[in-house]
């Protein structure tokens, strides 16, 4: 890869986040998704991109622990989806 998998941005709370990230949309097969993420930590990745909606974040979970790294030491982003509600009431 040409950038390194070691850069990251200083949020406004101080905390780094890495500017590159593996994500699993689309990633459906569990197995497949716990495999490839284990991988993506084995060889530098430390920012993990899921979402509730894409229903494989129980594999992500079982990629990290098997991966013998630390949970601090790894960056996982989620997402929030909002549905929107009948009417014109938010």
């Amino acid at each position: 890869m040409s950038q390194d998998l070691n850069n990251a941005f200083k949020l406004n709370n101080g905390v780094l986040m890495p500017k590159l990230g593996f994500g699993v949309f689309q990633v459906d097969d569990l197995k497949v998704c716990e495999k490839a993420v284990l991988e993506a930590l084995e060889v530098g990745y430390r920012l993990i991109d899921t979402a509730s909606t894409y229903n494989n974040e129980e594999a992500v979970g079982q990629a990290i622990l098997k991966s013998g790294l630390k949970r601090e030491d790894i960056f996982v982003t989620s997402k929030a989806f909002i549905h929107p509600r009948s009417g014109n009431s938010l």
